[in-house]
């Protein structure tokens, strides 16, 4: 068994889509984002794996209790110990879905709920693992994750306990926006639940796309809801669009500046 990548430790390096039609959400997102699916363990575990460009980026699984939990997608981040992530999570006063799992071949996986609800998995590689995503995504593949919560204290106090997080503010002008650090490097992003906004604390996964705004028409003609944007992000950092699935499932589209 070979040790994990050290500089992947902290950050999201995996996500799923989680949902009772995983064939649906396969010919959304590949329409949409013009996603590639390869079948892993074909006949025994049936898993699609997504691929944007050379790399994968995760999967499209079922829900453990078809028909009762919303369709959503769960951020993976890597840990160096599964059982000692999850058990320092509960005490700090996680609800815990998933305890550590085994995947056979390829290592030790977890999902609980932080102390908010907002949900999200863990994952302990037992070889490199996949590796934290790329600094300069190419269209289609995850380039962040951004925490939604209604106590952004108590959330740095979790996250901190749980994977040695710290949390650094953002000056984005008029932005309640925060990034979660991993060893001094940015690895998710945070911020308080705007006025007026009803939907539960949540993280949210982001993809790169080259156009927001052509990319959030496409979401719109496939049968997707845009719930905010597309909008710039005070600073010239891009522009981002948030959505939901035809399924439901909140999903998140950013494009950098041009030029």
């Amino acid at each position: 068994m070979s040790t994990p990548t050290t500089t992947a430790l902290g950050h999201f390096v995996w996500h799923d889509h989680v949902s009772d039609d995983p064939d649906a959400a396969q010919a959304f997102y590949g329409e949409l984002l013009g996603w590639e699916f390869e079948t892993w363990k074909p006949g025994e575990m049936d898993y699609p794996m997504i691929k944007a460009g050379e790399r994968h980026q995760g999967g499209l699984v079922k829900p453990s209790n078809p028909g009762k939990a919303p369709a959503h997608w769960a951020g993976y981040v890597q840990v160096e110990d599964a059982e000692a992530t999850v058990a320092r999570a509960e005490k700090a006063g996680a609800t815990i879905f998933v305890p550590p799992t085994d995947i056979p071949g390829v290592g030790r996986f977890a999902a609980f709920g932080d102390p908010q609800g907002a949900i999200l998995a863990i994952i302990e590689p037992n070889t490199e693992g996949p590796g934290r995503r790329d600094e300069q995504p190419t269209s289609g593949a995850f380039c962040w994750d951004e925490l939604m919560t209604t106590d952004l204290d108590a959330a740095k106090a979790f996250y901190g306990e749980v994977f040695g997080w710290e949390l650094a503010a953002w000056d984005g002008g008029e932005m309640d926006y925060s990034f979660f650090q991993a060893n001094g490097e940015n690895t998710a992003r945070a911020m308080g639940r705007p006025e007026g906004v009803e939907a539960p604390p949540m993280w949210l996964s982001h993809v790169a796309v080259d156009d927001v705004d052509a990319s959030s028409k496409q979401a719109e003609e496939l049968g997707s809801a845009v719930h905010m944007g597309p909008m710039d992000i005070p600073g010239g950092m891009g522009r981002i669009a948030v959505l939901a699935d035809p399924q439901g499932t909140p999903f998140g589209l950013f494009s950098r500046p041009a030029g």
